[in-house]
């Protein structure tokens, strides 16, 4: 990925961009509108919303949330990354929280 519209390409349907414009013609206020609103427990998927509520605000690693949840590694990531997307959780040293 290089270029904002490649980021919009790979997210799909799953970002609602009313907006069409690409790297050189966006001015920087229409990027920052366009990211959803950080709501805890919109639009989550019942994966999402398990690791959501297995997060505290203290960090907490992988393999603590893995066995918190019984997800495997490769779902538990996915399911952080769309949760960091959303603005509600964040990565620190040692593990990710709940910043939201």
């Amino acid at each position: 990925m290089e270029t904002v519209d490649d980021i919009l390409e790979e997210l799909g349907t799953w970002w609602s961009f009313q907006g069409e414009c690409g790297a050189d013609s966006c001015p920087g206020d229409v990027l920052a509108t366009a990211v959803p609103e950080a709501k805890p427990g919109a639009g989550l998927a019942s994966r999402e919303i398990a690791v959501y509520e297995a997060l505290g605000y203290d960090p907490q690693s992988t393999d603590a949330l893995s066995s918190a949840t019984g997800l495997p590694a490769d779902q538990l990531m996915q399911a952080l990354l769309l949760l960091e997307l959303q603005g509600l959780v964040g990565s620190a040293p040692g593990g990710f929280l709940r910043i939201a």
